[in-house]
């Protein structure tokens, strides 16, 4: 996981809060096993080159969303105003498993505060 510094503990438990909130976890077991060769996404592929050129106070929640697109979830706290975006990518085949999360935090002023991204890989 990558945070920022000074927002490692921050970040940890946004991330853990949005794992959560997306159903996510490596631990999940599907019902009935797909067949040995399909394969099964949920979400769209997270673009990690542009998450890396984010940058703290630079990066604008425009420029984010017009990078990943769509969130799969958002939330405003009413305290401070800023806003948390997330996007989750899974995707199940033959071989394994391969996750991926983004967090992002933008300040009342709509600039990058924290990032965190989860890469998780499991192979049969």
């Amino acid at each position: 996981m990558e945070t920022l510094p000074g927002e490692g503990m921050v970040g940890r438990c946004l991330l853990a809060a949005c794992c959560a909130a997306a159903g996510l976890g490596l631990g999940l077991q599907c019902s009935r096993p797909a067949p040995a060769q399909a394969v099964v996404e949920e979400g769209h592929p997270i673009d990690r080159a542009a998450l890396a050129g984010f940058q703290r106070g630079v990066t604008t929640r425009d420029e984010a969303l017009e990078r990943l697109g769509e969130p799969t979830t958002t939330a405003t706290d009413p305290a401070d105003g800023s806003t948390t975006l997330s996007w989750h990518y899974v995707r199940k085949d033959a071989h394994g498993t391969t996750a991926v999360l983004a967090v992002l935090r933008f300040g009342p002023d709509g600039k990058l505060e924290m990032k965190a991204v989860s890469l998780n890989s499991q192979t049969r």
